[in-house]
């Protein structure tokens, strides 16, 4: 069957009126095209061709896909929505801290602050970084990033401490500490 819709001319049974002994014929969707092979071979059955049929099975994929993709998206929300509701903020603390658990920290705060204070001077001295580290038994990147930090890093539940003190009570150790050497 010629591809051209203008070829079928007229009503177009001439093309397929002779075709009385074909049982198969193979189309694109138009309407026109069904009336015309209806008419001519009444018989014969209409199957989409291959071109019609994937372009159809894209477009059913398309919007399945987009049916699909817009539940998952609904259903990650929920999931993000419910992992927050069951996550407890950061201010707030699972358990309040013994006083036990409370010298502890301290205590491996003073130590942390002792070797920093060690590696500062040792580096003040002229020390190298590998020589530091292998003299205060720690790894030679720690050091480093002590050094380059400026600081030694908080505990993680120092640093929940301190978000319950009021910036001025933060900051007043440093501003105390920065007036003395002037």
């Amino acid at each position: 069957m010629p591809h051209n819709r203008g070829s079928l001319g007229g009503d177009g049974r001439s093309l397929v009126s002779n075709a009385s002994h074909v049982e198969i014929v193979s189309r694109d969707g138009s309407s026109e095209y069904a009336s015309t092979i209806k008419k001519g071979a009444p018989h014969a059955r209409q199957v989409s061709d291959r071109w019609h049929l994937v372009k159809n099975l894209a477009a059913c994929v398309s919007v399945q896909l987009a049916r699909s993709l817009a539940q998952i998206r609904r259903a990650q929300q929920a999931a993000a929505n419910a992992a927050e509701e069951e996550q407890p903020s950061r201010q707030q603390h699972s358990h309040p801290r013994t006083q036990a658990e409370q010298r502890t920290q301290q205590a491996r705060q003073a130590e942390r602050l002792a070797r920093y204070e060690q590696i500062t001077t040792l580096r003040k001295q002229g020390v190298k970084h590998t020589d530091i580290a292998a003299q205060v038994r720690m790894a030679e990147r720690t050091v480093r990033g002590w050094l380059s930090r400026g600081n030694i890093p908080f505990h993680p539940l120092d640093l929940f401490s301190m978000k319950k003190q009021t910036k001025k009570q933060r900051f007043n150790p440093l501003l105390l500490s920065g007036l003395s050497s002037c």
